[in-house]
């Protein structure tokens, strides 16, 4: 009986280890496996950190354009020399508004980046070490048993194994990246906006509730706005709530930018460099299996 080679041994043993491996698909159901756990773990430390902060800010924006938006709704009634006008000092704020809708719908995109990414660790993790590599590892078991009738079995093999474990390290790699980016440049700039927002919030809404105090509902009292004094008043308030929206719309868009280079750009750079690496092993593969190459 033919010896079989040690290669083979442990291309068998492997394939076996496997297919019983208990990998499951889920956030944190694979904790106890010693790699794939950990890699798993810090790629979903990085998702739910960033799902945190982009919720914070998300709900930040949403505070921020609920209070101008009640501002907006605020009108003056009154009749200088018996002629009836109304003016809307929070029509001011509706360039403001829509920066605020547009940040929050973009911070909105991120959350919802954040939880594809999350679904899809557990599930990349199973797909390449219960499809890709037991049948890579089939195909080069294959490749021995037939010999040299057919050379393409074990190209075949080393490609969907290379292609596994280049999958497998895609997350853990944007993960490691973008920690690194945000611990060395990013986590100061973050804290330091988030708390000018939050200052910024409560700034507004003072302002927002002693602009809605100083604007009556009852028309008889509607009546008595007619000084020029107050008028100047309120259009001050409306100036200094523009200011203060301004400022916070400008906060909330740095905190997006700091979102788009850990989530967009980073994650880009590297799905760029997986397929480049990618092309090279589609070519590698192509020269293996092209009689005459």
């Amino acid at each position: 009986m033919k010896r079989l080679s040690p290669v083979i041994v442990l291309q068998l043993l492997l394939l076996v280890a496997l297919l019983l491996l208990p990998l499951r698909m889920g956030d944190g159901v694979n904790a106890g496996l010693p790699i794939i756990g950990a890699a798993e773990q810090l790629s979903a430390d990085y998702c739910r950190r960033t799902l945190e902060r982009a919720t914070a800010a998300y709900v930040s924006a949403k505070v921020v354009d609920k209070v101008i938006s009640m501002i907006q709704r605020a009108e003056i009634s009154f009749t200088p020399m018996g002629v009836g006008l109304t003016v809307a000092p929070g029509e001011l704020l509706a360039a403001t508004n829509e920066a605020i809708e547009r940040v929050s719908a973009a911070l909105f995109s991120v959350m919802g980046l954040m939880l594809v990414e999350k679904l899809g660790i557990g599930m990349l993790s199973w797909v390449c070490f219960k499809l890709l590599l037991p049948v890579a590892l089939a195909l080069l078991l294959l490749r021995h048993a037939a010999g040299t009738r057919l050379p393409w079995l074990g190209q075949s093999g080393r490609f969907l194994a290379r292609l596994a474990l280049l999958l497998w390290c895609f997350f853990p790699a944007v993960a490691l990246a973008a920690d690194y980016v945000e611990h060395a440049y990013l986590d100061a700039e973050y804290a330091r906006q988030m708390d000018e927002v939050a200052a910024g919030e409560k700034r507004l809404d003072a302002l927002g509730k002693d602009f809605a105090e100083s604007v009556p509902e009852d028309q008889g009292i509607l009546d008595q706005l007619k000084g020029a004094a107050g008028m100047l008043d309120i259009r001050q308030q409306a100036a200094d709530m523009l200011d203060y929206a301004d400022r916070l719309t400008d906060r909330l868009f740095h905190v997006f930018c700091i979102f788009l280079l850990t989530t967009l750009v980073i994650p880009l750079f590297m799905f760029f460099l997986l397929c480049k690496l990618l092309a090279l092993l589609t070519d590698d593969y192509r020269r293996g299996t092209t009689p005459g190459a």
